[in-house]
């Protein structure tokens, strides 16, 4: 009898410290994003119409970032935030996201990725070419010698380029790399 007693008291011990430990409020937020974000990753890629599991899941995203503020995760939720509005052609409301996210995080090291991909949103999305290029100066002038400032450089540069133009340059440049192979 002794013996079972010695035996049951480490399992007791080890059910009451492996289990009943509740979870944080911020712990169960990022629960809820995770499934949220399974639940539109599965639509995506079958295809879904996902507007409705992307509308919750931004929902999710900015519920964290109000109620947790300074926490590490933020970035990634403004950036998602942006990204998920943008994939619902909801530009203005990425355009926040985008602006808040710099705002909030000026010398985070995703900063030029997330000027970069605001301005390509400007230029291709919404046809603010204006605004595109304002944003692809800014970069090239914030962060000079990153790759995004080079490409930033390229995207202006073809942003101020009519379509006929681009092209009668392409096929410029395309004989005259024939002319010298000769």
């Amino acid at each position: 009898m002794r013996n079972i007693k010695v035996l049951f008291y480490p399992l007791i011990f080890i059910a009451l410290s492996c289990g009943g430990e509740e979870k944080s409020p911020r712990e169960k937020s990022i629960d809820q994003i995770n499934a949220w974000q399974i639940k539109a990753d599965s639509s995506i890629q079958k295809n879904e119409n996902v507007s409705g599991i992307c509308d919750s899941l931004i929902t999710h995203y900015e519920q964290f970032v109000n109620a947790y503020p300074k926490d590490t995760f933020v970035p990634e939720c403004l950036e998602r935030i942006a990204l998920l509005n943008q994939r619902l052609m909801q530009f203005e409301k990425a355009e926040i996201a985008w602006n808040k996210f710099q705002k909030m995080f000026p010398k985070h090291k995703k900063e030029p990725f997330i000027m970069f991909q605001e301005a390509m949103m400007f230029q291709t999305d919404m046809m603010q070419l204006g605004k595109a290029k304002d944003k692809f100066n800014e970069l090239i002038v914030k962060y000079p010698n990153t790759k995004l400032a080079n490409e930033a450089k390229i995207m202006k540069e073809i942003d101020a380029t009519s379509d006929k133009e681009l092209f009668n340059s392409i096929i410029r440049k395309g004989e005259n790399n024939n002319i010298k192979k000769k």
